[in-house]
């Protein structure tokens, strides 16, 4: 709800990103923990919240440059609206098995 697509700058999102992962997995103790969680909460979502270049970005560097690093990705309370969203988004993941 707080993020608007057509108000940030993609460059800036994926450093901070990066930045992000980065610290979580020096963080962890790998021989506890290797894969990390990711929740989005839609509780407030709309179309407007709905950024499809970031989420590309996401799924491409985390398939590219964090394969298998994550362990399962949440997404909480996805309003009716998200199911467009999401018919679009669902061919860019690969299941790793």
């Amino acid at each position: 709800r707080k993020h608007i697509a057509n108000d940030r700058d993609l460059d800036k999102m994926t450093k901070f990103t990066i930045y992000m992962l980065e610290l979580t997995f020096k963080r962890l103790n790998e021989d506890i923990i290797d894969t990390i969680c990711i929740l989005f909460d839609l509780r407030k979502f709309t179309l407007s919240n709905m950024d499809y270049q970031f989420v590309k970005r996401l799924v491409w560097l985390l398939g590219k440059y964090y394969p298998e690093r994550l362990g399962i990705c949440l997404i909480y309370c996805a309003p009716l609206v998200f199911t467009g969203c999401w018919t679009v988004i669902r061919p860019w993941l690969v299941v790793v098995l």
